[in-house]
């Protein structure tokens, strides 16, 4: 997801849904993206995990999609926190970034997608809003950040659901997909076959 082509076939294909229709995915151009050479992931979970920062402009809007590629079979349950904590750390950039233009009334902090994209076997359970992991958040919803993240995990996706893309990510989604019945070597096979008629 690092090059401008294969993030824009991932935004349309899977975050179609979740950039609203002012910033329409299907008539972006390589230039309106912006891959932000930066990491956010602690040292500790970078074999763990990758994390990748667009920035989308599109005539007078901008949006960022932050995406968390989780490498790891086991569930991380404080991952609302683990989000919140990565996107103040995006919106403090950009204030950083705006200068004293960030000192006026009328500046507005971007908005932020984030996104958990999930390689393991195991079903994903964990709390998607934050306000799901703080105790009695009822009583306090007025004081509480409240967001969600969104899910993309290749456990839920069948096979035929990932190669019916037609096109290169979706076989590269395919052959890392944990449903997939066939073993590795079989998989490959399969994927070679699909990308042999996918080149034709």
């Amino acid at each position: 997801l690092g090059d401008k082509q294969s993030f824009m076939k991932f935004l349309r294909r899977l975050l179609k849904r979740d950039i609203p229709d002012e910033i329409n995915v299907e008539l972006l151009a390589p230039e309106d993206l912006v891959l932000e050479n930066i990491s956010f992931l602690p040292p500790d979970l970078a074999e763990k995990a990758s994390d990748v920062l667009w920035r989308i402009r599109r005539h007078d809007k901008e949006v960022y999609v932050y995406i968390l590629v989780e490498h790891q079979s086991k569930i991380d349950f404080l991952m609302p926190y683990r989000l919140l904590s990565y996107m103040l750390q995006i919106w403090a950039r950009c204030v950083e970034e705006a200068g004293d233009r960030a000192k006026r009334k009328s500046f507005l902090l971007p908005p932020i997608v984030p996104v958990v994209f999930y390689e393991g076997a195991e079903r994903w359970t964990a709390a998607r809003k934050f306000i799901e992991k703080v105790e009695n958040a009822d009583s306090f919803r007025g004081y509480i950040p409240d967001f969600e993240y969104r899910l993309i995990s290749l456990q839920e996706k069948s096979a035929e659901e990932l190669l019916a893309f037609g096109d290169s990510l979706g076989g590269l989604l395919y052959l890392a997909s944990t449903s997939k019945k066939e073993g590795f070597f079989d998989a490959a096979e399969r994927l070679r076959k699909f990308l042999l008629v996918l080149s034709d």
